[in-house]
């Protein structure tokens, strides 16, 4: 079965490479013939586009902000360079794609997913037509989604009559979050299953060999992963705390496997994001989740709860009570993940 990826493998952050990765391995190791969808989905492109004039422009008044524009780009191209590399080496693109009547057409199946490809605030605050199955494509080929996420804002900023009619295209429709799924459920006419993230399906064993041994830095640390700018000084605080230092894996990790590497050998992980509460969870390091108390804490609370894990999800006041050397019943959580896993292979192995 030939199968092609539409998901948001071009952007520049750990996720969005890690699942779209996970997902093209997952369908490789049930047989198929796999690629991804080289969509340069317009808005992902301008986000991570090292160079801009317009932000020399804007900085061309100030001396200072324009060192620290340059200073950006130079992140911004080691950065790239290092996405790159990894997307060279590890994901099987197909040619380049601009626009819906580009998108190849010897696919048998279709998989959009997974990641946040519903969200508007992912695609400049408007909602991407392709990543709703509108694209020309083979008469006798399906669109499935995997895993798809999304929030309650961007799906109400759609619109349930676009939604009804969007959603029509696909042949099965498959979310990440349970409320994600219940709102679809209860405002159009479809019916939705809901999947873990691509990244809980892939072998353990073999993201522990891609994170790698050797340890990026000689002192012990704190891993800090997006936290909001009014919570780093409670974390500075925590790390000071328990003598470790404090690293932000943004301004050290140029690359996917470098993030992995990170999480691995962190003594311990502050983290605000979904995939930052997996990827602790998967490689069992001691973490707590802050909560952002916004609709984009979601993610990361139906997660925690399906695993058994919902005490490590915690307000940013709370830390100053946390145990850096209390253990974590990983045991209980993975034996959750193998149960979830399951089921959705069993998912994808009925659709293809």
């Amino acid at each position: 079965m030939k199968i092609g990826i539409l998901t948001l493998h071009r952007a520049n952050n750990y996720r969005a490479a890690l699942q779209c990765y996970a997902l093209q391995e997952t369908l490789l190791s049930l047989g198929h013939d796999v690629k991804i969808i080289d969509y340069r989905q317009p808005d992902t492109e301008m986000s991570y586009k090292a160079f801009s004039w317009r932000k020399i422009k804007q900085a061309s008044g100030s001396f200072r902000a324009l060192v620290k524009a340059f200073l950006y780009i130079i992140y911004s191209l080691i950065q790239q360079m290092g996405y790159n590399y990894f997307r060279n080496k590890y994901l099987h693109c197909t040619s380049l794609v601009h626009s819906a009547k580009e998108i190849p057409q010897q696919f048998d199946i279709y998989m959009i997913g997974s990641d946040q490809l519903w969200s508007i605030q992912c695609m400049g605050g408007n909602m991407d037509p392709i990543f709703f199955g509108q694209f020309p494509h083979p008469q006798n080929s399906k669109i499935m989604g995997y895993a798809i996420s999304s929030n309650i804002i961007s799906l109400k900023s759609i619109g349930v009559e676009k939604l009804n009619t969007f959603l029509d295209a696909f042949d099965c429709i498959s979310l990440r979050e349970s409320v994600i799924c219940e709102w679809i459920s209860t405002h159009t006419n479809f019916t939705v299953r809901q999947d873990i993230d691509p990244t809980m399906l892939y072998d353990i064993k073999r993201w522990d060999k891609l994170a790698g041994n050797k340890r990026p830095m000689k002192k012990r640390y704190i891993l800090m992963y997006f936290l909001l700018p009014e919570q780093k000084s409670d974390a500075k605080k925590f790390a000071q705390k328990n003598g470790l230092t404090l690293v932000e894996v943004g301004k050290v990790a140029f690359s996917p496997t470098q993030f992995l590497s990170y999480v691995k050998h962190a003594d311990y992980i502050l983290g605000g994001s979904f995939h930052i509460a997996v990827f602790s969870v998967l490689l069992q390091k001691k973490f707590s989740i802050i909560k952002k108390n916004n609709d984009f804490d979601i993610r990361s609370a139906h997660l925690l709860k399906s695993l058994g894990l919902e005490s490590r999800f915690i307000n940013i006041q709370s830390l100053t009570d946390v145990d850096i050397n209390a253990s974590v019943n990983f045991t209980t959580a993975m034996k959750n993940i193998e149960v979830l896993k399951q089921d959705s292979m069993d998912y994808l192995l009925s659709i293809v």
